[in-house]
């Protein structure tokens, strides 16, 4: 569904993080903008150690994205 950037945040501590960016051939799509968004929301909704969790994710710039935690490797 799109790909994956490793970023730094703007605000806050200047903490590294993975960026997903929904493609935009698919974000004219509103089956596809909503799927996006509830990944996001169930990556952001609960915690486990084998999973990274999502801190925030909208519209910026034009593109569909969120942000997660970085893991190294």
């Amino acid at each position: 569904m799109g790909s994956v950037f490793k970023a730094r945040k703007t605000s806050g501590n200047d903490e590294i993080v993975a960026l997903k960016l929904l493609k935009t051939s698919l974000a004219e799509n509103e089956i596809f903008v909503a799927r996006f968004f509830r990944e996001a929301e169930a990556a952001k909704s609960f915690s486990h150690p084998s999973q990274v969790t999502a801190f925030d994710y909208g519209v910026g710039n034009g593109y569909h994205y969120y942000a997660m935690e970085y893991v190294k490797g």
